[in-house]
């Protein structure tokens, strides 16, 4: 109730009119009775919209953020699981041809023996059929990394060949025996194609995810 209203009315009292006037007064105070509810009611309401406009747009900015997010998140998903398909395929890929080469390796000891078995029938080996022309080109496209553990494999390989030749043509045991002149270019050429082997396991298994 107003403070000058009040005050009014304690002076009406002091002089006795209230008493007369009563009825205006009953009416005066409950009308200031409920333009004080209406007050406070409309104050609440109006306090309580507020905080659920406030709510709703924390609720919409959280929705949009977690919107935002759940597309960045997912980007980063796509990105991830290409590099990982990527790596798996270089892997795959890389382990093939690991395995190839090194199959190679064996296939180019076993043809040099069986080459040296038909030299002794007078047959010359026919060098288009070295595997070593496969060693190459692997090294070459895919195991840039080994290129000088090639070239003394090559360099180790050719002497073997040319002993091979040379027991076609009937050349050989002039100046020392057939063993020996063997055993002087073999045992190199054995030794390189381990060097060989080892060093394409050592720079490429853990790239092949061997």
């Amino acid at each position: 109730m107003d403070k000058d209203l009040i005050k009014a009315i304690a002076q009406e009292i002091v002089s006795d009119t209230i008493f007369n006037n009563y009825q205006i007064y009953v009416v005066i105070i409950a009308i200031s009775v409920i333009s004080a509810a209406i007050t406070s009611l409309v104050s609440s309401y109006y306090k309580k919209r507020g905080e659920d406009l406030a709510t709703k747009a924390n609720q919409q900015d959280i929705v949009a953020h977690l919107e935002v997010t759940t597309e960045a998140a997912e980007k980063v998903k796509a990105v991830v699981a290409k590099e990982l398909q990527e790596q798996l395929g270089h892997k795959v890929l890389l382990r093939e041809k690991l395995e190839a080469i090194f199959s190679h390796t064996f296939e180019l000891e076993l043809w040099l023996e069986k080459s040296r078995t038909e030299a002794f029938k007078k047959i010359s080996p026919d060098i288009n059929d070295s595997p070593l022309s496969k060693i190459e080109m692997y090294q070459a496209i895919y195991f840039c990394e080994v290129s000088e553990e090639l070239k003394d494999l090559q360099g180790a390989y050719y002497p073997v060949l040319t002993f091979v030749l040379k027991i076609a043509m009937g050349q050989t045991g002039v100046e020392k025996s057939e063993v020996d002149e063997f055993t002087e270019v073999h045992t190199p050429f054995l030794g390189s194609l381990q060097n060989f082997r080892a060093a394409l396991l050592q720079k490429y298994s853990p790239q092949a995810g061997l």
